[in-house]
């Protein structure tokens, strides 16, 4: 997800786990100011950020699953 707040934006991604009712994995980032990044260019990191838990997650795990990934913009 993305968000811009006074003059500034961010992306986040997180990792639902049904097992805790939760969240288990959180990552945010920084984009900077609205005057060097946007909404939708944060939107984009969260995505990737997104992928990058995924691709994490099966490197540590080494077992094949699903992935699904949510965005609203």
């Amino acid at each position: 997800d993305a968000s811009a707040i006074n003059g500034h934006v961010g992306a986040a991604a997180i990792v639902l786990d049904q097992a805790q009712e939760g969240c288990s994995i959180r990552r945010m980032e920084y984009m900077g100011k609205s005057t060097t990044s946007n909404i939708y260019t944060a939107e984009l990191r969260g995505i990737g950020m997104a992928f990058q838990i995924a691709l994490d997650i099966h490197a540590s795990t080494n077992t094949p699953s699903g992935c699904i990934v949510f965005t609203d913009n």
